[in-house]
């Protein structure tokens, strides 16, 4: 890992400390941008051991319908002075999340008295802009930097893997990308190539 990364992310990092330690008591949405799964675990893991406060924490899974009141189930009668949840790109019907997201804004801002940060990936974020713009605009957004090393060692071996898949199939002539799994290649082949 490049320490030219690590050190145009901290900038970013430091800002979202911040902006959580100044939110404390109060709601407020920050959205933490980052495509690499490995690179977002290193920054939340820097996050807990750099937050002085009591950090809440929720991992969330596919069967994850609605957020509120999975964050309320969650909580219970704990208030922590900041809640960071991951693991949205993992919900099987993201845009009906979000749609639920919006229709309880009014609920997050009176019910939540603390921050609350959402790791999210570049899909996630522009389905934010698109499907819940009231909500989106409350937000805080930070974007972390790609790591550019990772970024090739993932295109690299999603390549390899596609390229068993196709001769695994023996159709050799359609390939379903979703079904295959190679989605986040594309997406990260694209990122890579803006980056360059």
């Amino acid at each position: 890992m490049s320490s030219n990364l690590e050190t145009n992310n901290q900038k970013p990092l430091r800002k979202l400390l911040r902006g959580m330690k100044m939110s404390q008591g109060n709601f407020r949405l920050f959205l933490a941008c980052c495509n690499n799964l490995s690179q977002r675990q290193r920054l939340i893991q820097q996050l807990q051991s750099s937050f002085s406060g009591n950090l809440a924490e929720l991992e969330l899974d596919e069967s994850v319908r609605e957020l509120y009141g999975t964050i309320y189930q969650h909580l219970g009668d704990q208030q922590p002075d900041a809640l960071i949840i991951w693991g949205l790109e993992s919900i099987a019907d993201i845009d009906k999340l979000l749609l639920s997201m919006g229709l309880v804004r009014e609920e997050f801002r009176k019910n939540f008295p603390f921050p609350i940060i959402l790791w999210i990936d570049a899909e996630i974020s522009r389905k934010f802009i698109r499907l819940i713009p009231d909500f989106e605009s409350w937000a805080s957004v930070t974007v972390f930097e790609p790591a550019t090393d990772e970024l090739i060692d993932s295109v690299q071996q999603t390549s390899e893997s596609g390229d068993r898949k196709v001769l695994e199939s023996r159709a050799g002539t359609s390939l379903d990308y979703v079904e295959q799994g190679l989605v986040d290649f594309t997406y990260q082949f694209s990122s890579l190539c803006l980056q360059l």
